[in-house]
């Protein structure tokens, strides 16, 4: 089922950024966040079965790792270059942080950021390397040829606790969940009484203007909590549970991106609340290996993350068709689909038997 997932949450991804009002109350952190919950399952597991007693364990995950990732974020950073520069104007349209540094308009954007123009060679750095993307350095880096990537970026923070054996036991996983609690809880009160003006003082003035959002979403204060509560599930004990339980806990998963709520605190336990109901999904769906249909939908879910955004520039560029429209949407999709399954049948395809020979037996 987490292929399923997978797939489902990147096309959610590529939705919101298409045609937002096809999801009244959705955005593409919904699916972010669930895509962490499915990482810290998957990562616990692998870890776990595979890699935490084999001979050289760490270097084969993390060689393994890198085929994974970094051969698909390079191919979406270099595409993206190559879209920006054929169609530029559109590119600003599609997402206005998808610029050249060396551009005019990048110039400008890093000026306006307070970063010397003349040191638009730096912005290349996480773009191709992609450590950096979250980097505090970078955080206000007005240029992306990626968009996507730097959620891949956190992940990798992530994935060296796991693989230092932060979840590679039951207690472990626990003890980190709880932790994660904490730091989120303690996140959500003071969200609360300085997020909505309580104790609106000339002391605590300053608090009042921190993008509390933006702290859950795109750092580890918030993250840490969907990864752990993956590891945590991954441990917990599995039974037969009825179909229509199964299929109850799908459908209530899926209609959280349609519920509109108008608040900081409220989007922010809409986060939590689709987290938890992933983490519900994955446990009551036994997941046996798939192979297939169902193996190739899941093989797309992370080229269709990186590329949709090019992908929809390049529609843009050859169509002069605009976002949030219906034929841009089915073009550009339709297009995303497509490059993904090419980058899965003629990239990932034949790296993964380079990866079968890392993987422990």
């Amino acid at each position: 089922m987490q292929y399923a997932i997978r797939f489902t949450l990147s096309f959610l991804v590529m939705v919101s950024h298409f045609w937002a009002d096809l999801l009244p109350g959705g955005d593409g952190a919904l699916a972010v966040m669930g895509f962490y919950v499915i990482s810290g399952y998957v990562i616990t597991l692998v870890w776990t079965k595979s890699y935490s007693t084999a001979p050289n364990g760490f270097k084969r995950f993390w060689i393994n790792r890198f085929i994974r990732l970094y051969p698909v974020f390079l191919l979406s950073s270099i595409f993206g270059i190559l879209v920006i520069y054929l169609y530029p104007e559109a590119a600003r349209t599609i997402h206005p942080l998808m610029e050249l540094p060396w551009s005019p308009e990048g110039g400008a954007g890093l000026a306006a950021a307070g970063i010397n123009p003349s040191l638009n060679w730096a912005v290349l750095i996480p773009q191709v390397s992609l450590v950096g993307y979250q980097a505090p350095a970078f955080w206000r880096l007005p240029i992306t040829f990626s968009p996507n990537a730097w959620s891949v970026n956190m992940e990798l923070y992530f994935y060296l606790v796991f693989s230092l054996g932060l979840t590679a036991t039951f207690a472990r996983a626990k003890a980190f969940f709880y932790f994660s609690l904490i730091i989120v809880g303690t996140f959500y009160i003071l969200l609360v009484l300085f997020g909505h003006g309580i104790f609106a003082t000339s002391f605590f003035l300053p608090y009042f203007n921190i993008n509390y959002y933006m702290i859950f979403y795109r750092t580890p204060v918030g993250i840490m909590f969907f990864f752990a509560l993956g590891a945590l599930v991954y441990f917990l004990p599995k039974h037969q549970y009825p179909t229509a339980l199964k299929f109850s806990a799908l459908a209530a998963l899926l209609l959280v991106p349609l519920i509109i709520v108008p608040t900081t605190s409220a989007i922010i336990t809409r986060l939590l609340v689709f987290g938890l109901l992933c983490a519900l999904v994955l446990h009551l769906w036994s997941d046996s290996k798939p192979t297939g249909l169902l193996k190739f939908v899941g093989d797309l879910s992370y080229p269709l993350f990186l590329l949709h955004w090019q992908m929809g520039v390049l529609v843009s560029g050859c169509t002069s068709l605009e976002k949030n429209s219906a034929m841009f949407f089915y073009l550009a999709a339709s297009a995303s689909v497509l490059a993904s399954a090419l980058v899965v049948l003629c990239l990932e395809h034949p790296l993964e038997r380079y990866r079968d020979r890392i993987r422990p037996t």
